[in-house]
Order: structure tokens, then sequence, then C-alpha cells
């Protein structure tokens, strides 16, 4: 924990809040406090804070970027594969569908050839 050299450098949570408006969600440096995350003051009026500790909270949030990942080139000479391709590499199927029996209007053949008869007779 940050020792205190001069009393003028403690800030109230709400002062922190109105010093730094827009850093900090309303009851973070709370929930910073439960969780053990941040130092703090307990005196009479509510818990007080130093700017090192502000910072130091601040420092324990930063993100360093992800060291992993790397993309991968384009190769522009190369053609791009579409969707159906990586489809059928994932389940295995490399031969061609054979013709559905199904028609455009969602009937099979026999419907559709009653449904003609069916017309024709009423004309």
């Amino acid at each position: 924990m940050s020792e205190l050299s001069k009393v003028d450098e403690l800030m109230h949570e709400d002062d922190v809040l109105l010093k730094w408006p827009g850093r900090f969600a309303c009851d973070e440096l709370a929930i910073a406090r439960k969780k053990q995350e941040i130092g703090w003051f307990l005196l009479r009026k509510g818990p007080h804070y130093t700017e090192p500790q502000i910072v130091a909270y601040l420092n324990s949030k930063l993100k360093a970027p992800c060291q992993k990942y790397q993309p991968k080139p384009i190769d522009l000479e190369r053609p791009i594969q579409l969707k159906s391709d990586l489809k059928s590499r994932v389940n295995g199927w490399e031969g061609k569908r054979g013709k559905a029996p199904i028609t455009d209007t969602g009937m099979t053949k026999s419907p559709v050839a009653s449904a003609e008869k069916a017309l024709a007779q009423l004309l």
C-alpha cells in the first residue's frame, strides 16, 4: 500500500469521479475496494485515494495485445475458395450432388403432373 506524504493528496471517492469524469463506472472503485484491487484510506467521511493509488489501479487493468496471433499474409496468386468448397472439405463430400427430385415450386414431379391435369380440366 502506498504511504501518504501530504494530507492534501487525499481525494474522496466522489472527488476522484469528478476529477476524471468518464474514466470509471459509477461503482467501479467500490467494487475494486471489495475485491482488494485498489489501495485506499478508510476515513470517517468515506473512502479516500491518492493519485498514485488510482494510477496503480489503472495500470492493473492494462491489457497487452495478443502476441500469438499473427494474421496470415494474403496470397493474391491463389484463387479464392468458395464457401461450398470449404463445406465439402469439412464434411468429406467431394463429389457433385445429383439433381434434387423437387421442382422450383417445392413439389415432387407426381403432384406437379396431377396439378397440371386438374388445371387443364378447369380451363
